[in-house]
């Protein structure tokens, strides 16, 4: 969420800081909440995650912020989206050939 707040106060957004630590707590741990994602991948529907964490991503790469977390995070997301692709028939993914048993 800093991240995220990094990239808005950079576009100009005057957000104040203690609404990051607000939208963390938000949603307690001890409560039983999933998601919109989360809730996708489970069902194996396609993830927003273009939207959700690409957009600020490209932005905090448009304006020279480090965002690292939001890099680790979309490249995960990605692979996951290209797993519900192959498992839904949209695209097939090339299989390598690993060392053979018999050396």
């Amino acid at each position: 969420m800093y991240e995220v707040w990094e990239i808005a106060k950079a576009k100009g957004y005057d957000i104040p800081e203690a609404v990051v630590q607000d939208m963390i707590d938000c949603d307690p741990w001890d409560t039983y909440f999933k998601p919109s994602m989360l809730q996708d991948v489970e069902k194996g529907n396609y993830i927003e995650f273009e939207n959700i964490v690409g957009e600020p991503l490209r932005e905090a790469e448009k304006l020279g912020i480090p965002a690292p977390g939001l890099k680790m995070l979309y490249g995960l997301l990605k692979i996951k989206q290209l797993q519900i692709k192959e498992k839904k028939g949209a695209i097939s993914m090339p299989m390598k050939d690993g060392p053979s048993a018999s050396g």
